[in-house]
């Protein structure tokens, strides 16, 4: 069989992936500025992703069903959390930074008045053109 080299672009930048890119959220609406947080990728290929995958598979056996909505929510944001954030700068009602810890980062989105900030990160997360920093354009179209 012989090996064939497709002409593909590359997709992502697996530091950026890996290693999070910084993005703000900030509500007009609501006026309020709800932080920085350095997001990873939430794309299959990326190897957070696949550890993260088969760390749980190994526990898929858990009873989920016995979790009330408002509880597998809570799980999923703290997965989401534990995946694709590795820091952040977010702020006390005094104005003094919080230190990054997924318990309190998970409870921090999982606050019903943090689900726009939450839903905003997730799709960040998703969007893998938000990690193609730092290449050029023929960095992209190299094989």
């Amino acid at each position: 069989m012989t090996k064939v080299k497709f002409n593909l672009p590359k997709r992502i930048n697996k530091t950026d992936a890996e290693d999070g890119v910084w993005t703000s959220y900030y509500s007009q609406a609501l006026d309020h500025d709800f932080g920085r947080f350095r997001v990873r990728s939430l794309d299959a290929t990326t190897k957070h992703m696949q550890r993260f995958a088969a760390e749980k598979a190994k526990h898929r056996n858990e009873s989920v069903s016995r979790l009330s909505t408002v509880d597998a929510g809570r799980a999923g944001v703290r997965d989401f959390v534990e995946l694709c954030l590795s820091d952040w700068e977010v702020k006390d009602v005094a104005g003094n930074l919080i230190p990054f810890d997924i318990e309190i980062a998970a409870e921090y989105l999982a606050d019903e008045d943090c689900r726009d900030c939450a839903d905003y990160l997730a799709e960040f997360a998703r969007n893998i053109a938000n990690f193609r920093s730092g290449l050029t354009k023929d960095e992209i179209l190299k094989n």
